[in-house]
């Protein structure tokens, strides 16, 4: 089996911890909701959390009890921009080696790629304040693309760039990124602190518990053709 020569990353558990900025952007929305006349109260934090990641109508889907496209494209755009708003105030961060780990994975001759169920504001945003814009030959989002799931991202991604899924790797904390890596026959690695649960992340060819421990598997990967470090699945 060849090296690996690219990789695709999901953004929100993966490289950026965003709980600090997305909590108090929860709290404004649902304050906004009920202003708009929607009766609805804020759900416990657990709760929360388990939807970040989430396709946008999923994540309204699931917090509200109910499906309705306008009033969930509303509620996430109004979140959005208090994000924004957090991010150029300094809030949240990524997660510990995230910078030099990137650094080190590109140094090393892999092209890098973001494919996100977030938004290209957002994703720029953190991009450009961490400085790690031009570390990555490609970044997609789900709202630019007009797709709803992360498969089809994934798809365009090979598409537009003519790679080949036999050497490629995908990073994510959730279902849908094990799903995208299983859709395209990428190697699939499961970040377990992320905000996906342990069912969700079932599937996924190894698991790491932190995101230099990922960079130490892609580089084994790459260098020697098979994952060296992680835990893998039973």
């Amino acid at each position: 089996m060849g090296g690996l020569r690219f990789v695709v990353f999901d953004m929100d558990g993966t490289l950026f911890d965003a709980w600090s900025v997305a909590f108090p952007a929860f709290v404004h929305t649902f304050r906004a909701l009920r202003e708009r006349g929607v009766a609805v109260a804020l759900p416990p934090e657990e709760d929360l959390r388990k939807t970040l990641g989430m396709t946008y109508r999923k994540m309204w889907r699931t917090l509200l009890g109910f499906d309705d496209p306008e009033l969930a494209l509303w509620a996430d755009r109004t979140m959005r921009a208090k994000e924004l708003e957090l991010l150029e105030a300094g809030e949240g961060r990524l997660y510990p080696g995230v910078v030099e780990g990137i650094s080190e994975l590109a140094a090393s001759g892999l092209a890098l790629y973001i494919a996100s169920n977030g938004e290209a504001n957002y994703l720029t945003k953190i991009l450009e304040r961490f400085s790690l814009r031009p570390y990555f030959s490609g970044v997609y989002d789900a709202f630019s693309f007009r797709v709803v799931r992360k498969e089809e991202l994934v798809g365009r991604i090979l598409d537009e760039h003519g790679l080949s899924p036999a050497e490629g790797a995908i990073v994510g904390d959730r279902v849908s990124d094990v799903e995208a890596g299983t859709a395209h026959g990428l190697h699939r690695i499961a970040c377990t602190y992320g905000y996906g649960s342990p069912e969700e992340l079932r599937g996924a060819d190894v698991y790491v518990q932190s995101f230099p421990e990922a960079v130490r598997v892609l580089l084994a990967r790459k260098s020697q053709g098979e994952v060296g470090g992680g835990i893998s699945p039973a």
